[in-house]
């Protein structure tokens, strides 16, 4: 079973080749619970990404080793105007396939989470920015 870590290298190595700038996290003394994994930049919009690992079962997402304080981080940051998303890393074969959540959409991660409150990115490409710049614009 591949890890969290394993998910953050295959993620970023796709950044790097969409062109889409992006830099690491690395929680210190003193700042808040919760902070994401990576900040990214794409087309002038920058956002904060939570990665996770995890499966589907009877149709329903279940990312793993979410903490509370990750999601109230998410929901705070973005109720004060900002962007974030968590990205569910499902394994497939030797790749992934990536899932894209809004803060309040991961509620319930327990009981698994349908696949309707999901977006699938292949990559980084126009429709990912269109989706970036309609939830920058708080419509997604």
């Amino acid at each position: 079973m591949r890890t969290e870590d394993d998910f953050r290298k295959d993620m970023t190595n796709i950044f790097d080749r969409d062109g889409v700038w992006w830099s690491r996290i690395e929680p210190a003394r003193g700042m808040k619970p919760g902070i994401p994994d990576l900040t990214a930049l794409l087309c002038d919009y920058p956002f904060f990404i939570e990665l996770k690992v995890g499966e589907f079962r009877n149709g329903l997402l279940y990312p793993r080793k979410v903490r509370p304080a990750q999601i109230g981080w998410h929901r705070s940051f973005n109720e004060a105007g900002g962007k974030s998303f968590i990205c569910v890393g499902v394994e497939d074969g030797d790749s992934w396939k990536a899932f894209f959540l809004k803060p309040e959409d991961i509620c319930g991660y327990d009981v698994g989470i349908p696949t309707s409150k999901c977006f699938l990115v292949k990559s980084f490409d126009n429709d990912f920015t269109y989706r970036v710049e309609r939830a920058t614009k708080r419509h997604l």
